[in-house]
């Protein structure tokens, strides 16, 4: 069961993900978890990786604790 709900929400995510890119006219990154020390060195080359082919680049966070 919660294979199927995973990839339920997977899909859902997809699809408003690719109407949110249509609707801004631009790529969309997507990641859902924690953001540790060791993946927080990844993000940071990712985005300096990723500005260099961009004319603007918008960043959003959104952070929910419980």
């Amino acid at each position: 069961m919660g294979h199927r709900l995973d990839n339920a929400i997977k899909t859902v995510l997809s699809a408003r993900l690719a109407d949110l890119e249509k609707h801004l006219e631009s790529d969309v990154v997507f990641f859902y978890g924690a953001i540790q020390p060791p993946i927080e060195k990844f993000f940071r080359d990712f985005l300096e990786r990723l500005k260099r082919y961009c004319q603007e680049l918008w960043i959003g966070f959104l952070s929910v604790s419980s």
